[in-house]
């Protein structure tokens, strides 16, 4: 069973007894090896954040979350490089990806969030960046309006009547 304390922090506790008790791990290791048909290539044991499990502020995009430590990295000997994140405390499984998800990651969530962790570990660097890309942002905008104005304007102005030019005839003198 678990439970949570007013730490917040997760307990698992034996069903007869409610006593505090902690998960076998090796009994662990063969659960999450059914998490999927793919043999375990390696257990990694993450006891700090790194760039595909990190936690981030309850305010911003992808935060709020809860991103225990330590954790399990389960690497799957897959295809589709599939890993697990495993709480070893409760068995909970945290997060599943491949190497599409975390590609995607790169491509999504850092560039629109810049949640890249030098950025994220010296917090008034990562303000700094985001009020100068958004400048430049709003400036790059702007020269698109400015320019899409002018156009505009060019189109609409009204072109002065043209000048009719009488259509050609051939004198007698010049053949």
């Amino acid at each position: 069973m678990l439970a949570r304390g007013t730490a917040l922090q997760p307990t698992v506790l034996d069903a007869a007894s409610a006593a505090p008790t902690a998960l076998d791990a090796d009994m662990l290791k063969a659960a999450v090896a059914k998490l999927s048909s793919a043999p375990v290539a390696r257990i990694e044991v993450l006891t700090a954040y790194d760039s595909h499990y990190y936690t981030r502020e309850p305010h911003t995009m992808t935060g709020g979350g809860d991103k225990p430590l330590p954790i399990w990295r389960v690497v799957f000997a897959d295809e589709a490089g599939t890993w697990a994140h495993v709480d070893p405390r409760t068995g909970a499984l945290l997060n599943r990806s491949d190497s599409h998800r975390r590609a995607s990651r790169w491509l999504f969530a850092m560039l629109h969030s810049w949640d890249w962790r030098p950025l994220l570990e010296r917090r008034p660097l990562w303000d700094l960046a985001m009020v100068l890309l958004s400048l430049g942002g709003a400036a790059l905008s702007l020269t698109g309006v400015v320019i899409g104005w002018r156009r505009l304007g060019r189109k609409l102005t009204p072109k002065p009547a043209a000048r009719r030019i009488p259509p050609f005839t051939p004198s007698k003198e010049h053949p």
